[in-house]
């Protein structure tokens, strides 16, 4: 699990990080990625709402354009014993966020998670 700090975040700015992935198993893999929060307010959700998650894998496709208040599990990929990526994780508060929000401190929780698929 991996978090990232938002409540710093003034409109207008990006934050991103690069995730490794390898398959260090001894089977091939699909890969997700939830969000998950705690007992949010109304109002922190309608904030994670207004920012953008992209996640890109390392040729840049998109894999995911959604927002933050999306509590879904995201699809990364089947990958192969020995194989991975990197991902680039990437959210964007909107400009014109405004000062409704600017007492808000919120955290989003990053799970990834792994099944042998059914082939």
């Amino acid at each position: 699990m991996k978090t990232i700090n938002i409540g710093n975040m003034l409109p207008g700015d990006s934050m991103s990080e690069s995730i490794v992935l390898l398959n260090k198993s001894n089977s091939n893999n699909e890969y997700y990625l939830s969000i998950d929060y705690d007992s949010l307010t109304d109002e922190e959700i309608a904030l994670l709402q207004k920012i953008r998650l992209l996640i890109k894998i390392q040729n840049g496709e998109v894999l995911v354009d959604s927002n933050l208040g999306n509590k879904n599990k995201y699809k990364l990929g089947i990958y192969n014993i020995g194989k991975g990526d990197t991902f680039k994780i990437e959210v964007n508060m909107p400009v014109d966020v405004n000062n409704d929000f600017s007492k808000l401190y919120t955290k989003v929780k990053w799970n990834f998670l792994y099944k042998n698929p059914i082939m």
